[in-house]
């Protein structure tokens, strides 16, 4: 007897509608799996498509609740095969072996876990994400044992270890490392390692933005920070105060740098990890999004023999990026490079890169006097925090010295009424400075999932984006898919505003008008505005009217 057809199924089960069905059919690429599609474009669940599958193949749609595991049949099978196959040993009962999967076409993994354990499989069906949350109940979580072969045997030294300590063969070692792990294969930026009252709360930071990617049992909690703590070297017994430390973590393409951050709450201690690859590829000026007039306008301030240039932007819009891009782009033999950051995340070869440490008063502006009496045609100030800093810096500037510097700021002529609060006499900005550039990180639209979409003229998101067109938009927006992590987006892009300082305002500086004429005069020199940099990346489809909406509306 045929199987039938999975369109049924979902007809019959409700999951779609005869209309959706036409419209899926007549939308998808030719060779696509109908599944594949609506799971992709988000008109089914997972759950949904699981059953109806199970439905399809006649076999049984489990989920986790309703399940258990035998420690037998997880010993059957080590925990890097369930990995790469993406299944759960449930239970053996004679010579079958029952494996959860969440997909009833992969024959080839039935044929090699039969090969492996010698039994017959037998096959029950749960979603992809119950299988991930059962590999780690049974294997990462320690519920069940797992098989020992796989693992290196301790020294008789380690397996004596005092008892703050944790073995290396330890469930909450492994689940560290996966945690790790999984934030390196999502591009993660940090991991947030969150207490809350009933459970352990996972985050990462893909993209500027958290999502939650796991909850953990609270008892976890407390093995997870001192396994931490000992990795960054803290003070493990010390859980009353904020506390710093770093690792050096090795893993599958070589080694990342973490900063690691504790902060005592109500419902214990949070942990965030920031994740740097020191050996990550250098970034062009077109890499970071600068449209091909802005490099020309950036390579023309960076050939100032001096002066000083601002980056600026709030709080994870990519300054140090530019910085280091713009370092890049001076670096070269003859020129004396010195960097004073806090921290240095990337190491640049041929360049002097200077820590910044106030814990014992080397702050900013004691390293930047120093830096004065080395010699160096370009200097670069990772981040200008007070007056003594921003007067060092300028006055530098005007000596013959190139300076770069970041500061908080939403938008280029703002950066100038920054310096002049911070107390610079405005005759040394104004000689000085040779551009400020502002700028943000969008997320870049998803190629898999994105899907066109018409603005009408007067619709709230023109007036949103204040514009006046009599004319639709034509643009893009964010769908979900597997491969974006149903985000919509994946990777991000700068936009960027950039103001070089002419005479005029030069004089308006000197004058030390509103920053709303410094505005006025940027505008009417030619400088173009960060939305309206924004809405050509609207218009090629690099991002979405509603990521720009959420990183610029207080331009």
């Amino acid at each position: 007897m045929p199987r039938p057809k999975l369109s049924d199924i979902l007809l019959d089960m409700g999951a779609i509608t005869p209309v959706v069905l036409q419209q899926a059919m007549a939308t998808m690429e030719p060779h696509q799996r109908l599944g594949d599609y609506l799971l992709e474009t988000g008109l089914v669940t997972p759950t949904e498509m699981t059953q109806a599958l199970a439905r399809q193949f006649d076999l049984p749609f489990l989920t986790l609740q309703e399940i258990s595991f035998q420690a037998d049949a997880v010993n059957l099978i080590p925990e890097q095969v369930a990995r790469r196959y993406q299944v759960v040993p449930v239970r053996v009962m004679d010579s079958v072996l029952t494996i959860a999967s969440a997909d009833p076409l992969n024959v080839l993994v039935v044929d090699d876990l039969s090969f492996l354990t010698g039994l017959q499989i037998e096959l029950v069906l749960m979603t992809a994400s119950d299988i991930q949350r059962a590999i780690e109940r049974v294997y990462i979580r320690g519920e069940y044992p797992a098989p020992r072969s796989y693992e290196p045997a301790l020294p008789a030294a380690q397996q004596a270890a005092t008892p703050t300590s944790v073995s290396d063969d330890a469930p909450i070692v492994r689940l560290v490392d996966m945690l790790i792990d999984q934030a390196i294969a999502d591009h993660a930026s940090d991991i947030h390692i969150e207490p809350q009252a009933d459970f352990l709360r996972i985050r990462y930071r893909i993209d500027g933005v958290l999502q939650e990617v796991n909850r953990l049992d609270k008892d976890v909690h407390a093995g997870i920070v001192t396994r931490v703590k000992v990795l960054a070297g803290m003070d493990i017994s010390e859980r009353r105060i904020p506390l710093d430390g770093a690792i050096r973590y090795a893993h599958a393409s070589g080694w990342l740098d973490l900063r690691i951050s504790t902060l005592p709450t109500v419902y214990g201690e949070k942990v965030a990890i920031r994740l740097f690859d020191p050996e990550r590829r250098l970034l062009t000026l077109a890499d970071i999004g600068l449209a091909q007039d802005q490099q020309h306008t950036f390579q023309q301030m960076l050939r100032r023999a001096y002066g000083l240039i601002i980056v600026c932007g709030p709080t994870g819009s990519g300054k140090t990026t530019t910085l280091q891009v713009m370092l890049q782009e001076l670096n070269d033999q003859t020129k004396n490079i010195i960097s004073i950051e806090d921290p240095v995340e990337y190491k640049t070869a041929g360049v002097n890169h200077v820590q910044v440490n106030q814990k014992i008063g080397l702050g900013f502006a004691q390293v930047l006097r120093s830096v004065i009496r080395q010699d160096p045609d370009v200097i670069i100030v990772g981040e200008t925090r007070d007056q003594e800093t921003a007067d060092i810096a300028v006055r530098a500037a005007l000596t013959g010295h190139l300076v770069l510097t970041s500061l908080h700021t939403n938008d280029a002529p703002a950066a100038i009424t920054r310096l002049l609060d911070m107390g610079v006499p405005s005759f040394l900005v104004a000689s000085s400075l040779i551009g400020v550039v502002a700028q943000r990180l969008v997320r870049r639209l998803c190629a898999h999932c994105a899907r066109e979409v018409v603005y009408a003229p007067h619709s709230p998101e023109m007036v949103a984006l204040g514009l006046a067109m009599a004319e639709p938009l034509f643009a893009f927006e964010a769908v979900g898919c597997a491969r974006c992590h149903q985000t919509g987006y994946k990777g991000r892009v700068g936009i960027f505003e950039i103001m070089p300082v002419g005479d005029e305002l030069r004089e308006l500086v000197t004058q030390r008008v509103p920053v709303g004429k410094l505005r006025q005069a940027a505008l009417a020199a030619g400088m173009i505005p960060l939305k309206r940099e924004a809405l050509a990346k609207i218009k090629q489809g690099v991002t979405s009217v509603a990521e720009v909406l959420r990183v610029t509306y207080q331009c």
